[in-house]
């Protein structure tokens, strides 16, 4: 990316207005991105014992280096410069099955070199890491499971292609496709996704968030207008019940600032959320929501930085005085409450009765030129024991929140036993099925059945067993393809297993010797 292209890039993230839209992607062609050999693992400074394995439950990263954690040990430590300036040249994301991380390598900071850019793919639970060449690449998000979407320029330019990558087989997906952008100088950036939807923002110039929500096999709608940029506070929940958006927008600037926080669902319906007790006592009082995210319950939590004015001009500008850095709020009836905890800038719950708490000083009416506010302490707090993982943190982050597995539901539906040959886990691109031996079956898949991929999510149980054939019922689904009751049929075929489903659907799953060899992939 030349000088003049990144700054034009950077100055339109400075802008005030963006376009959102949701949307489920589509996918076409293929490419292998080449990996390197794994990175040993070392421990965090003040990290204790050996470095461990199993799967990650938070990482944060320095200037110099990011950790992979479990409690206070680390699984993987790689070293990458993180910048105190544009956030969104330190993007770090997690794979909605929580199992991969991934991130660009730190060329794409530097004016021109962009073309020499990485995608760093690391395990959750091993920390072995990966990178693949990723010319251009200046955004990236997650989507289906375990695959990352890639905003990616050709020969130099911005937002003019998107792939996706699946990070467990390395396949490589092209020209994936969007709804319309608006006709803006500005490029579309990645706000937030799931397993289904994917957010993006694209400033229009016009002082508002236009929100354009995009279903498979349904037409893009607008539903709704908020005050934002590139770097508005977001926080996705996704569980049986559905999808959900936590935002927070800026109401007003200057010293009477203050933001909204509202709740959206697919449908386009925002319920807005009574944030008064955040505000401090006095005229030209003003809050900032500075961080927003679910528990695993689906309560949502943030924290905000307060302030006071003095010089009060008649345009609201005056003299920020700070009044509280991070306050912990709770979100009750529609209802912000205090939370029990100050002077912390991100909390997340590691389980167990541990959290993780990250305080970075407030630099709001800052004088001294040398005031660190880019990084501070890092803590976990457990039974009221405290432990300092870091001195100059940065950032903190924790795996999305888990997704119910589809319970089956009560049903006459009398079980049989698989034969041994489909009994065990088959996988294709995007998809993974598991054949108890009580004859329970588990499914998820990409499918491409409408204009945009789904990936949906079955329970069925085997009812029905000939030789290395097996017939089964769906007992739970969010696939129109194959709904409750549907019967489905597995038998034993190259490249390992073979499904019939309704209306002629049919898919390939593949054993782990053909899985290596390419046969499922897209």
């Amino acid at each position: 990316m030349t000088v003049k292209k990144l700054v034009a890039l950077l100055a339109g993230l400075c802008l005030v207005a963006a376009v959102v839209t949701v949307f489920v992607l589509k996918q076409r062609g293929e490419q292998a991105p080449t990996a390197e050999p794994p990175t040993a693992a070392t421990s965090a400074p003040n990290s204790s014992g050996p470095v461990v394995t199993g799967r990650a439950d938070y990482l944060y990263f320095t200037e110099t280096h990011l950790f992979v954690m479990r409690g206070d040990q680390v699984i993987t430590r790689l070293r990458r410069f993180f910048g105190g300036g544009d956030a969104l040249r330190n993007r770090v994301v997690w794979t909605n099955s929580g199992d991969y991380i991934a991130l660009f390598s730190d060329a794409n900071l530097l004016p021109g070199s962009n073309e020499q850019a990485e995608l760093i793919v690391i395990n959750a639970r091993t920390g072995e890491q990966r990178r693949h060449p990723c010319g251009f690449c200046y955004d990236i998000t997650t989507t289906g499971p375990d695959s990352v979407l890639l905003n990616v320029g050709l020969t130099g330019s911005v937002g003019d292609r998107f792939q996706t990558v699946d990070l467990r087989t390395g396949e490589r997906k092209d020209d994936t496709r969007f709804p319309p952008a608006l006709d803006s100088p500005n490029s579309r950036a990645f706000l937030v996704s799931t397993r289904r939807h994917v957010i993006t923002m694209q400033y229009n110039g016009k002082g508002k968030v236009v929100l354009v929500l995009a279903e498979s096999g349904a037409a893009a709608k607008q539903f709704g207008t908020h005050s934002s940029n590139y770097y508005t506070p977001v926080a996705p929940y996704e569980n049986g019940d559905g999808e959900k958006y936590a935002l927070a927008v800026a109401e007003s600037d200057g010293c009477g600032g203050r933001s909204a926080v509202r709740i959206l669902d697919v449908s386009g319906k925002a319920t807005n959320t009574d944030t008064s007790a955040m505000m401090p006592p006095g005229a030209g009082s003003g809050f900032r929501v500075t961080d927003l995210w679910w528990t695993p319950k689906g309560e949502l939590r943030a924290t905000a930085n307060s302030w006071t004015c003095t010089d009060l001009k008649p345009n609201n500008n005056g003299t920020h005085v700070l009044h509280s850095a991070g306050d912990l709020w709770v979100l009750e009836n529609g209802k912000w409450v205090k939370g029990g905890m100050d002077a912390v800038t991100m909390v997340r719950d590691l389980g167990n009765g541990t959290t993780a708490a990250l305080t970075v000083p407030s630099c709001l009416g800052q004088t001294d030129p040398n005031a660190n506010c880019t990084s501070g302490p890092l803590v976990l707090q457990r039974d009221g024991k405290r432990t300092v993982v870091a001195e100059k943190a940065m950032f903190l982050s924790t795996p999305p929140i888990s997704v119910p597995a589809p319970q089956p539901t009560t049903s006459s539906v009398v079980a049989a036993a698989p034969p041994a040959s489909l009994a065990g886990t088959w996988s294709q691109h995007a998809g993974s099925l598991t054949i108890a031996p009580d004859g329970l079956v588990t499914m998820s898949y990409q499918s491409t059945v409408t204009v945009m991929p789904t990936f949906p999510e079955l329970t069925m149980r085997i009812t029905e067993v000939t030789g290395d054939r097996a017939t089964a019922t769906v007992l739970t689904s969010n696939d129109t393809a194959m709904p409750n009751g549907a019967s489905v049929v597995f038998e034993r075929k190259f490249p390992g297993l073979m499904m019939s489903g309704p209306s002629g659907l049919t898919l390939r799953w593949c054993d782990a010797t053909n899985r290596a060899k390419g046969e499922c992939g897209a």
